[in-house]
């Protein structure tokens, strides 16, 4: 059985994973702040021609210039912003629930595949 590997962006890393990084599972990337995450991130949506960026943390001009200290130019990220909706959430304890948060993060997903879907049959 042939194991599709998607390349991380960065050689050393896809070389230390043997061709980067399996097909078809999801991956979380979880770490302090200032560890790289955002970084790591930027690189492996870099790697390819078009991608969504979508960020509950930070947001764009935070993420734009952590990308221009490194010279990249971004403009191929598509950059969804989902700050706001989380600071509301971890404002009010009662109401925050992962479950909800997942669902809600799918369906933002699965609707732009959709805008995408109008975009490119226009």
């Amino acid at each position: 059985m042939v194991i599709l590997k998607i390349s991380t962006g960065i050689p050393g890393f896809d070389d230390v994973l043997k061709g980067g990084l399996e097909g078809g599972w999801s991956y979380l990337l979880k770490g302090e702040p200032g560890t790289g995450k955002t970084i790591f991130g930027l690189q492996f949506l870099l790697a390819r021609d078009e991608s969504v960026y979508i960020s509950f943390d930070e947001v764009y001009d935070e993420v734009k210039l952590q990308a221009e200290k490194f010279g990249w130019d971004i403009s191929n990220i598509h950059f969804v912003d989902k700050v706001k909706e989380m600071d509301v959430l971890r404002a009010d304890p009662l109401f925050y629930d992962t479950a909800a948060e997942i669902a809600e993060f799918v369906e933002s997903i699965t609707g732009l595949k959709e805008i995408e879907n109008v975009e490119r049959s226009s």
